[in-house]
């Protein structure tokens, strides 16, 4: 797990700054190669933190000295070993024990194709000497992240695994996107793959792309496979199945030359990663936990209950929300862009890097992809409703909707659903019952939002921009699905890799800890996707397909519990002595994101939170934007 940048076009100051930018992400070591042979000066940076073959063999950027290729590489392969045995029975010869000179050498044999020959999580790139082409690729979820600069007017082009390491080379501009503040109020995130920086695109989870001679050439490798509506599975539920791939991708991801641990919050997710890797014959697994001394956020005695009944060896950190509260400047500056989440995953990564772990396994992804959101059970009945809602003429459900507002509690659900009630199957990916769901603001909130010369700067085209192509696409791809499947297709695409996986890196990596996610195994979430919709609900029971593959049950009071992440005290936070700051913040923004909000929308957002009308994590949306702006982008006195 790493650090990597890398440019065409660059001088060695430029990777040296992009390499600094990165050294949280590799605290282990870290190398600087200039790439001989390329169009103009060109060099990779890396950052290490050391995780499978801790000798210097597995330094990078590593070089080939067969073909003289050299690779900057972040992740892991899993199956690196098998991967390794078939190379040498062709006769290549390896120098290292270590999974990356494993990428090199697939590269080699295979190029481009070697990416179907790996089982993980990674971001890499490749300088070919005799193709004189750069390749670049990133994992199937999105679990690691990639972005690039290219500037085909003078063939320039830059990447790195974070957008503010991009930044620190002095040769990206600290611009303000507009389609990205678009896509953030619409979601509390970035949608890849737009960013938060003009001229800064993501590659999409999946996809590799070749630089050559100026030009860019991207491509889709892979996607989630979706059965058509109606399908079955003749033989039923292979549970059989489910348990042997669920026991084998936990069993790979705990590959590594250094102690592995689990975040274990005492949800159904964490503890099934429990269950899966504890037995009699093994060694007791690693786990932790976050307490409060709150009891409304303190979901502990779960956690310590599902270590008992697996022998885990359990590591409990008790804060109290004054400790995460001091803490909070430290966790917000981690962010690589703005987001309305992710604390929560600096808070726990922190722990359990100071008690000396550099690897922790983690449930996210298993509600992406066993259902287990409530929406998954309602997207059959919210599909019917816009059917239905269709067939009435406009001007009747304008007055039915306004009539209904008008007697429904003033939340930000019931806003929403009011938008969303009035709009028609025509008007665009915005509306769509899923976006709609995952929406911070609507889409008429974040027009007045956005100021005048903003939004008419924007205009139409934001109909036509790489968001909206994007949402296009994915719901293209949906079209023949049942209605679930549907739903957790879009989640994996979507809210999964643009908030959850984003975040998680982020946070993990700013402590130099490696978070891993067995549940996105990608044979595993395969073989779940094909399954039809309804084989993954059970009325009263939860992800019915995870908790029957395993084959030690969890106990009952877990299984059972509402459903609740790990929570933090926002809404007390934000009405105490942090809410000044926030305040301060979003009033007085820097010079950046003067023009672009409307100064009177978001004083309406505040007063609505105080008033009840809105939530805390619209006010702390605007406050994430308004401080990383700060931080990152061009701002005047």
């Amino acid at each position: 797990m790493c650090g990597i940048a890398g440019g065409i076009g660059i001088g060695r100051e430029h990777a040296l700054r992009m390499q600094h930018a990165l050294r949280h992400r590799g605290p282990d070591g870290c190398g600087l190669t200039q790439l001989h042979g390329a169009p103009s000066e060109a060099w990779f940076a890396h950052t290490r933190l050391a995780i499978i073959d801790l000798t210097e063999a597995a330094s990078q950027p590593m070089t080939d000295p067969d073909t003289g290729n050299v690779l900057v590489f972040n992740g892991e392969i899993y199956n690196y070993r098998a991967v390794r045995e078939n190379l040498a029975s062709m006769g290549e010869r390896f120098h290292s024990n270590s999974d990356t000179e494993v990428v090199l050498k697939a590269y080699a044999r295979w190029g481009q194709a070697c990416l179907e020959h790996f089982d993980g999580m990674f971001a890499f790139a490749i300088w070919d000497t005799s193709k004189q082409s750069l390749f670049l690729a990133r994992d199937r979820f999105g679990i690691k992240p990639l972005y690039y600069v290219h500037d085909a007017r003078t063939g320039r082009f830059l990447f790195a695994s974070e957008v503010r390491a991009l930044l620190a080379s002095d040769v990206v501009p600290r611009r303000l996107s507009l389609e990205g503040v678009h896509s953030y109020l619409s979601t509390g995130s970035l949608e890849d793959p737009v960013t938060i920086v003009e001229g800064v695109s993501a590659l999409l989870p999946g996809h590799a792309a070749e630089w050559h001679d100026g030009h860019l050439k991207k491509r889709e490798y892979w996607d989630l496979p979706l059965p058509a509506a109606g399908s079955s599975n003749g033989n039923g539920v292979p549970i059989e199945e489910l348990r042997e791939l669920m026991q084998n991708a936990a069993q790979r991801h705990t590959v590594a030359d250094v102690p592995v641990s689990i975040f274990l919050s005492g949800g159904i997710d964490s503890s099934g990663l429990v269950s899966l890797l504890s037995g009699p014959e093994r060694p007791p697994v690693q786990t932790f936990s976050i307490g409060f001394g709150e009891a409304a956020y303190d979901e502990s005695a779960y956690a310590e209950e599902v270590a008992r009944a697996f022998g885990a060896c359990h590591h409990h950190v008790a804060l109290s929300s004054e400790d995460v509260a001091h803490g909070l400047d430290a966790a917000t500056s981690a962010y690589d862009q703005p987001s309305v989440d992710g604390i929560n995953s600096y808070v726990i990564a922190q722990a359990v890097r100071q008690a000396g772990y550099k690897v922790a396994l983690s449930g996210l992804g298993a509600d992406e992809i066993f259902a287990g959101y409530r929406a998954a059970s309602l997207s059959p009945r919210l599909e019917r409703a816009q059917q239905w809602l269709g067939r009435v003429p406009h001007p009747a459900r304008t007055v039915a909707v306004g009539a209904m507002a008008r007697l429904m509690p003033k939340t930000d659900a019931s806003r929403k659903l009011a938008e969303w009630a009035r709009s028609d199957p025509g008007d665009g990916p915005w509306l769509h019952p899923y976006y709609m769901g995952r929406a911070l603001f609507g889409p008429s909130q974040v027009d007045s939002l956005l100021a005048t010369e903003a939004g008419a700067l924007l205009g139409e085209s934001i109909g036509q921009g790489e968001v909206a192509q994007r949402r296009r696409t994915l719901l293209g791809k949906t079209a023949g699905a049942d209605p679930v499947n549907r739903y957790l297709y879009l989640e994996s695409r979507s809210y999964l890799p643009n908030m959850l996986l984003r975040d998680i890196d982020a946070m993990s990596m700013a402590h130099g800890l490696e978070a891993r996610v067995p549940y996105l195994d990608h044979h595993l979430a395969e073989k779940v996707a094909s399954l039809p919709g309804a084989a993954k609900l059970r009325r009263g029971t939860p992800k019915p397909l995870l908790l029957g593959a395993l084959t030690r049950p969890l106990p009952e009071s877990v299984v059972y519990r509402p459903k609740r992440g790990f929570t933090l005290p926002w809404e007390e936070w934000l009405r105490g002595p942090l809410g000044q700051r926030v305040k301060d913040a979003i009033f007085d923004p820097p010079s950046c994101l003067r023009g672009v909000l409307n100064d009177g929308a978001v004083r309406q957002v505040w007063d609505g939170f105080q008033s009840g009308r809105h939530s805390w994590s619209r006010v702390w949306a605007l406050y994430s934007l308004a401080t990383w702006s700060a931080a990152h982008l061009e701002t005047t006195p």
